[in-house]
């Protein structure tokens, strides 16, 4: 038997990710491409801006704190594993951004 909640769910979720990835608010979701973003000196989207991210030590957490980080925002963020989120610190320091 089909579960309808599933396929709904699966196509909920694949169309918010395309629509978000789209958009371009988490393009950048590694450290280098992040460390790129912040080093090319262009004019960045949420420069002045502070962002507050619940569970950035992995995942989607991580990659929106990457990508605000990238475009100028000054973040922070908190997450069930302390030394991923020193880890995630470091990464968004060292690429020139602003990160607690």
């Amino acid at each position: 038997m089909h579960d309808q909640r599933t396929v709904d769910r699966r196509t909920l979720l694949t169309g918010a990710a395309t629509t978000v990835a789209a958009a371009g608010i988490l393009a950048p979701t590694s450290a280098r491409a992040a460390a790129s973003a912040v080093a090319s000196g262009r004019q960045h989207r949420y420069a002045g801006k502070v962002v507050l991210i619940t569970g950035a030590t992995s995942g989607i957490g991580r990659a929106a704190a990457l990508a605000f980080a990238a475009e100028g925002a000054k973040v922070g963020f908190c997450g069930r594993r302390e030394h991923l989120g020193r880890q995630l610190q470091r990464e968004i320091r060292a690429a020139g951004g602003a990160a607690t």
